[in-house]
């Protein structure tokens, strides 16, 4: 029987020239679109492929826990805390995005 597990993925928007990325240091994933909303569909949408490649080949928990991802009450997911050197200093903005993974 699968369950239902919950990460919640900072999001970092940055400007870049005539693009905004939205970035996760914690998942290593971005996206990007011309707007702050496409950048998020973009993000979101990046983030739903990794979690099903993830899921197909077993390795959703292995490879959340080898990026520093910690599962609390088995079923939530904290995200590991990344040194502030890594964080985009030019960010515009810092958003949460809360996915729900099956698993």
């Amino acid at each position: 029987m699968s369950k239902e597990i919950q990460l919640t993925v900072p999001v970092f928007l940055v400007a870049e020239g005539e693009y905004i990325t939205a970035y996760s240091p914690h998942l290593q994933i971005s996206g990007y679109g011309k707007n702050a909303e496409d950048a998020m569909t973009s993000f979101e949408q990046c983030v739903e492929m990794f979690i099903e490649e993830t899921l197909e080949q077993g390795s959703i928990h292995e490879t959340l826990t080898k990026l520093g991802w910690k599962l609390q009450n088995g079923e939530v997911f904290s995200p590991p805390q990344v040194p502030y050197q890594f964080l985009p200093q030019e960010s515009i903005e810092r958003r949460d995005k809360l996915f729900r993974v099956r698993a």
